[in-house]
């Protein structure tokens, strides 16, 4: 069982399973679309896909690093127009955003100036990154999103990148296995194969 998170599994895993599949004939999949923290065991997961943090030390979970990912900070025309010129982190504090994830919500920043955080807040909150990306389009809030997720958005025009100077942290990719799958064939072809797709695909 492959367990990948919504958003990233939507938008950059799902597709790259035929390919795996053709490669490699006695492989089965089946894929599980899911953002919450899973028991490889309990749950029957050989391979769980997460991005962020580095999960906590375990001497049963392995965590590969497969790829990472820059995040923009950006907000539709229509609601820049609304909102006025915004040249400092800092006024992110004032203006209206989409959150993701849990209260409360720092967006931590390495501007020219150095390190820059402020905590922001919005009237819609959601813990899908499909969601924060349509509701930034409709003008809802500022929000970020991963680089990968706002690159249509950004071409169409739907969207614009806010404070281009201040950058806000990668995010890594991980692929997650038992230890007693360490020295599995399956388990390292199939992470060697995400590591190479997602790393073209992620822009990293």
């Amino acid at each position: 069982m492959l367990s990948v998170p919504t958003s990233l599994g939507f938008e950059r895993i799902a597709h790259l399973i035929p390919t795996l599949l053709d490669r490699n004939p006695r492989l089965r999949v089946d894929l599980r679309f899911e953002d919450r923290a899973v028991d490889l065991l309990e749950d029957g997961v050989d391979i769980a896909i997460r991005a962020g943090r580095l999960p906590p030390d375990s001497p049963f979970v392995v965590a590969r690093q497969l790829a990472s990912f820059a995040r923009v900070v950006c907000a539709s025309p229509k609601l820049l127009a609304r909102c006025g010129r915004i040249d400092a982190v800092a006024k992110l504090s004032k203006l209206p955003c989409v959150v993701h994830g849990a209260p409360p919500t720092v967006w931590e920043f390495q501007t020219p100036e150095g390190p820059e955080s402020v905590v922001v807040d919005g009237r819609f909150r959601t813990n899908n990154l499909l969601a924060v990306r349509d509701a930034a389009a409709a003008a809802i809030g500022i929000a970020w999103l991963p680089s990968w997720l706002a690159e249509a958005g950004l071409r169409a025009r739907r969207l614009k990148i806010v404070l281009p100077a201040a950058k806000l942290s990668p995010v890594v990719v991980y692929g997650l296995f038992h230890a007693q799958a360490r020295s599995a064939i399956a388990v390292r072809s199939v992470l060697d194969y995400f590591s190479t797709e997602l790393r073209a695909s992620l822009g990293k």
